[in-house]
């Protein structure tokens, strides 16, 4: 990766920490010279642990070869990963037969409603 790649990369992710309320979370950059073995046209990918608050972003190769923009709409999808995590592992537990109270479901649909809410009006208050 050149020197003005890493830069850019490193803004950016600065940018969405701070857009999607991250600051509270490890965020780390992981950028490879190989595709994905399993999926070798994947850009990138968020993996969350959310017990935690980590996220770390994978960058392959082919993330490179987009236009800027492109790259942009990339990374927001990848950290709306992030914000989708809690509800998912959710759905993931309790399609594995997992109890979930309903006070967990609660605490997850208002954070999560909260966490996108905050988004969108830090984003209106700029525009």
């Amino acid at each position: 990766m050149k020197a003005h790649d890493k830069k850019w990369l490193k803004t950016k992710v600065c940018e969405m920490v701070d857009i999607f309320y991250l600051n509270g979370w490890e965020v780390e950059t992981e950028c490879f010279k190989e595709p994905k073995s399993d999926s070798p046209g994947a850009a990138a990918e968020m993996t969350t642990v959310w017990k935690y608050r980590q996220a770390i972003l994978k960058i392959y190769p082919c993330f490179w070869q987009l236009e800027e923009n492109e790259r942009k709409e990339t990374l927001i999808h990848e950290f709306c990963h992030v914000i989708v995590a809690r509800p998912f592992l959710l759905i993931d537990n309790t399609k594995n037969g997992h109890l979930i109270s309903d006070n967990e479901i609660d605490d997850i649909h208002e954070h999560t409603t909260s966490w996108m809410a905050q988004i969108i009006s830090a984003r209106l208050k700029t525009a």
